[in-house]
């Protein structure tokens, strides 16, 4: 709540002394926004926040994934993990694993996984020169058809056609 109040002064500095009527608008709709958002995060229990044996395994997970999916992208490994190779990092059955996931979040590990698969290619494919095919071998896909592929069917596009989104 702290950074709320500093976040809805610094907007009433820069909007309120506006002359603009509807810009002064777009200022009050700022905070509006910004208190909603704070009372939805108090309000909400994050399961990365909760301090149970479930949400452990969920944060560890997540932590993983992430570091995982940052070394593809920088090209420190190579290797794709599956939901098997998450759940033997802590020692568990990749059914267990996978149910844990789906109940704090509502979604599979393997839908996690793709999830953020999919926003590192994304990413690479917008912010990098790199090619198609340098890309797909950096995320451990072995053919760049299995990259194309597994990009459209998340995406709906190829990774050339999301390239050239405008």
């Amino acid at each position: 709540m702290q950074n709320t109040k500093k976040h809805i002064e610094e907007i009433h500095e820069v909007f309120l002394p506006i002359k603009n009527l509807e810009l002064r608008k777009l200022g009050g709709i700022l905070v509006w926004m910004l208190l909603k958002v704070d009372e939805g995060l108090s309000e909400s229990s994050s399961p990365r926040t909760e301090t149970d044996r479930q949400s452990q395994i969920v944060n560890t997970f997540y932590g993983n994934l992430e570091k995982h999916i940052r070394d593809l992208a920088e090209g420190q490994t190579e290797m794709q993990l599956r939901v098997s190779d998450f759940a033997a990092m802590q020692n568990l059955h990749e059914n267990y694993l996978n149910a844990v996931v789906k109940s704090k979040t509502g979604k599979t590990a393997k839908a996690c996984i793709a999830e953020k698969m999919i926003a590192a290619a994304q990413n690479l494919l917008l912010n990098t020169q790199l090619s198609n095919k340098e890309i797909s071998y950096r995320l451990g896909f072995v053919e760049c058809s299995h990259f194309s592929a597994y990009f459209k069917k998340y995406t709906g596009l190829t990774p050339q056609g999301y390239r050239q989104l405008p």
